[in-house]
């Protein structure tokens, strides 16, 4: 009895955390994929041992998914992102917000005094993540690949991934291989059913939109759309447009997988929350950093529509900054592009 005691309370814990994520902006939609399939971490297969010594060694990177192991967050379901990638959103958000499941167990059962001292102790977990390297590995087979625009301006790969990413904090590195430029993240919600629209009164109202022919019927209009800005990025990766390269990548690229290390993991609020001008993203190359460092055309109808995030806590959100990026031949194990240090 005691046992399925502890089970009972683990599973009525875990549906628990999902509620309070339900209605949580969703994943943003790539334009035009033409392989859409959300990528997840790829489970590092590391010990204990080898997860201990890369805590003992700064600066090494430590796997990401080690970490969420470690930590409990996955609570035994280490299968469970094979299945259902979007528990992964979930588990890191409660692993920058927490630090583990003991702390959500505690955090849980504790009356408003005892809150007070775990707060502080969240707190200097959260400080301690900052200053970590993480890396982890995005499966090949699950790159959303964008071919839309493939002859102007090469061929594009979007990595959805599980929290916001910055990439203009820091030393601006030369992209070298298949990579073209610099990773783009975007952070708007492409999803109709998250249409807003600028009224005369210069206010936006929710465009209640179902369906694709009601956004093309919306834009007859002449309305000025906007998107709902998203809790996570959309990393964009533009290739070079050699028949050649591209030829090769897309008929092999399952033989591909793209490696990441991030640093200053936090659980903080965005300086700015709001809605981007769907009509000047292209122009902007899908880089959403650009386009709030530059909101303003003019006052009537600006590119990034700042809003209220809400409160304190709710607005806060899991960020991290890109470290170097790669993209690996995994046959022969050479690096086909990259950006950033290593």
């Amino acid at each position: 009895m005691e046992l399925l005691g502890k089970t009972t309370k683990a599973f009525v814990l875990t549906l628990i955390v999902m509620c309070l994520h339900w209605g949580k902006p969703t994943h943003a939609e790539p334009p035009k994929i033409i392989k859409g399939l959300l990528p997840y971490l790829v489970h590092n297969q590391v010990s204990n041992e080898q997860a201990n010594n890369n805590k003992t060694k700064p600066g090494k990177a430590i796997p990401l998914f080690t970490e969420l192991k470690n930590a409990g967050i996955l609570r035994g379901q280490d299968d469970i992102l094979e299945k259902s990638p979007t528990f992964l959103v979930y588990a890191i958000k409660d692993f920058v917000r927490y630090g583990s499941i003991s702390m959500i167990e505690q955090y849980g059962r504790a009356n408003a005094f005892n809150r007070t001292q775990l707060d502080k102790e969240i707190l200097d977990f959260q400080k301690s993540l900052q200053e970590k390297t993480f890396e982890f590995e995005i499966s090949s087979q699950l790159i959303s690949v964008d071919a839309d625009e493939v002859e102007t301006r090469g061929l594009r790969v979007w990595v959805n991934l599980p929290f916001r990413i910055t990439i203009r904090d820091g030393e601006v590195f030369k992209p070298t291989g298949l990579l073209v430029d610099k990773p783009r993240p975007f952070d708007a919600n492409m999803a109709y059913t998250n249409y807003y629209y600028l009224t005369k009164d210069a206010k936006l109202k929710h465009a209640g939109i179902r369906l694709r022919r009601e956004a093309d019927e919306l834009r007859k209009l002449n309305a000025v759309i906007y998107l709902k800005e998203n809790e996570r990025s959309n990393l964009c990766l533009n290739l070079n447009n050699n028949p050649a390269t591209l030829k090769e990548f897309v008929r092999n690229a399952k033989d591909y997988s793209i490696k990441m290390k991030i640093t200053g993991l936090s659980y903080s609020r965005p300086e700015t929350w709001g809605f981007y001008k769907e009509s000047i993203i292209r122009d902007f190359e899908y880089d959403c950093e650009e386009i709030r460092e530059r909101p303003l055309v003019s006052s009537d109808q600006p590119n990034y529509f700042i809003t209220m995030a809400g409160d304190e806590v709710n607005a806060k959100i899991p960020v991290a900054k890109l470290v170097s990026l790669s993209i690996v031949n995994n046959t022969n194990g050479k690096v086909a592009g990259a950006y950033g240090a290593e």
